[in-house]
């Protein structure tokens, strides 16, 4: 139980609590997805792993690379860089549009999967929002 502390203590100093709002909507929208998918009778397993596959790793793990090279790889690089994202602009910038990007996509599929679940009128990703 140490183990799994210490790790979670590491990525909450790294990633201050943004990893755990993104878990939170990923786990809603899971559910909610599995929720849509049994109502319209179209559940597959193979759909699960890709959404994770395609649509998770690659941008929670971006976006986990995108802070960890904020925070230490621009050590080396940047004279003078203390590695504390809150005081350096453009590193908290990038990082902070990764990370609403990401939670932007995330709400779209959760609003798209709330109104099938509840037969509510669909609410459809704008087409000039990637």
């Amino acid at each position: 139980m140490n183990v799994i502390q210490s790790i979670l203590g590491v990525l909450n100093s790294l990633f201050a609590g943004s990893v755990l709002i993104l878990l939170i909507l990923v786990v809603v929208d899971l559910v909610l997805g599995v929720m849509a998918s049994l109502k319209t009778k179209e559940f597959k397993w193979d759909k699960v792993s890709e959404f994770y596959k395609t649509k998770i790793i690659p941008s929670v793990g971006g976006w986990m690379v995108l802070v960890l090279a904020a925070k230490y790889a621009v050590n080396s690089v940047v004279p003078g860089f203390d590695g504390d994202l809150t005081y350096n602009g453009i590193f908290a910038g990038a990082v902070g549009m990764a990370w609403a990007t990401i939670v932007r996509d995330l709400f779209y599929s959760l609003a798209e999967n709330f109104c099938t679940v509840f037969g509510l009128p669909l609410i459809k990703k704008p087409a000039s929002a990637g």
